[in-house]
């Protein structure tokens, strides 16, 4: 069964670098839809200083449109691991913020793979969300004030009988419940190794500019 994940952008967050959340479906119809959103811009920030948040919803477009993001690409997928995907937002809601390591591309890359999403760019490749968001695949579709158009499953329309009340869930994840990181995200993986060494070349990079600026 072919589900869907869901990469939304803000183009002018974060000085206008961008800022990017997700979303995937479940096999009930509905979606969950989230991101992290330091809205203080803060280069570090605890998991509760960094705006996380999540939640479950039968129009994702229009829990996007909240916070203001204005564009998204449709990526199909056709073994979909909606459980895989929330014990990554699990594990993300318990890291803290960090520019150069955990940043809003990073948790959307991390929820979609662990969803199953075969096709997306490397955020150690695409470090700037805006640039990020234009190398994954699909088309670029608005967010309007006009309700979601992402069409709706058999399940999600008979859901969509229900008081629009019910159509929106946002979820608080307890203290108690934790997850272990995404395989990719464990010490010694090769992708996490090629991660590294991308972040700590950009640093070496703004470490120099900022050293031949104060010359």
């Amino acid at each position: 069964m072919t589900l869907r994940a869901l990469v939304f952008v803000r183009y002018s967050g974060a000085f206008h670098l961008g800022h990017v959340g997700w979303a995937f479906e479940y096999r009930t119809g509905w979606f969950n839809a989230g991101s992290v959103e330091n809205v203080n811009g803060l280069p570090h920030a605890t998991p509760k200083e960094m705006g996380f948040w999540t939640a479950d919803t039968l129009d994702p477009v229009s829990a996007m449109r909240r916070w203001n993001y204005d564009a998204y690409k449709i990526l199909p997928v056709a073994h979909a691991r909606p459980g895989n995907a929330w014990r990554a937002i699990v594990w993300l809601s318990k890291q803290p913020y960090i520019f150069l390591k955990c940043n809003c591309v990073d948790d959307a890359y991390d929820v979609l793979r662990a969803y199953g999403v075969g096709d997306l760019a490397l955020p150690s490749k695409h470090m700037i969300p805006n640039r990020w968001f234009a190398a994954l695949p699909g088309e670029v579709q608005q967010v309007t004030e006009q309700s979601s158009a992402v069409p709706l499953s058999m399940a999600g329309r008979l859901w969509r009988m229900l008081p629009p009340l019910a159509r929106d869930h946002p979820l608080e994840i307890p203290p108690r419940l934790h997850a272990l990181p995404p395989p990719w995200r464990a010490e010694g993986n090769p992708v996490q190794e090629f991660f590294q060494a991308a972040v700590n070349e950009l640093a070496l990079q703004v470490e120099g500019a900022d050293e031949e600026r104060a010359t």
